[in-house]
């Protein structure tokens, strides 16, 4: 009788252990950067993704969406260097610089007035970004913002994750998307 409880557990445990990895099963997803190398995302399985592109030598933008009928959506922007900005393209400060403007603009709409910008950790360049609660929502607009930016390779990502859950385990799922994306230069 010992033998079969036992087996009953093990049983069950690889059940659910299947069920929690189907849970952060991934896709590799690769987006080409015309003059501009490839950016890969490990999207979670079940996200359905667009790239939106703009005429002239402008960023494209991934646009994410459908996460088991979560009201969700994630827009990513790999940016390159402007031959005719500033030299300091993707350092650590110019990163943080572009997430404190973009908190500062955000901010007096914001429930919170002043939002604290965040250093995201694991990822394979510095990342910073920030959260925001709508202060008044319109209908069918998002109450929950996170905005940040992230060097990736010899890009910037920047990204938005909206939401209504301001609890949503999706949104660590799309932080942790972009923290760990891939660049490679073109061949």
């Amino acid at each position: 009788m010992k033998f079969l409880r036992i087996l009953f557990f093990a049983g069950i445990s690889l059940l659910f252990g299947n069920v929690v990895l189907a849970a952060d099963a991934t896709v590799d997803k690769v987006y080409n950067l015309p003059g501009h190398g490839q950016l890969r995302l490990a999207m979670p399985t079940g996200w359905n993704d667009e790239l939106r592109t703009h005429p002239g030598d402008f960023p494209p933008t991934i646009f994410i969406s459908g996460f088991d009928g979560s009201p969700l959506v994630v827009f990513v922007t790999p940016r390159w260097p402007d031959p005719h900005a500033a030299s300091d393209f993707g350092t650590p400060k110019s990163i943080y610089d572009i997430v404190a403007k973009a908190a500062q603009a955000a901010a007096p709409q914001s429930v919170e007035g002043k939002l604290s910008i965040v250093t995201m950790g694991g990822g394979r360049g510095p990342g910073y970004y920030f959260d925001a609660t709508d202060r008044a929502p319109k209908p069918g607009e998002f109450k929950f913002m996170t905005q940040g930016a992230v060097a990736v390779g010899e890009v910037v990502c920047t990204f938005t994750i909206l939401t209504n859950d301001k609890k949503s385990v999706v949104k660590n799922k799309a932080l942790t998307m972009v923290s760990r994306a891939g660049w490679r230069p073109e061949q």
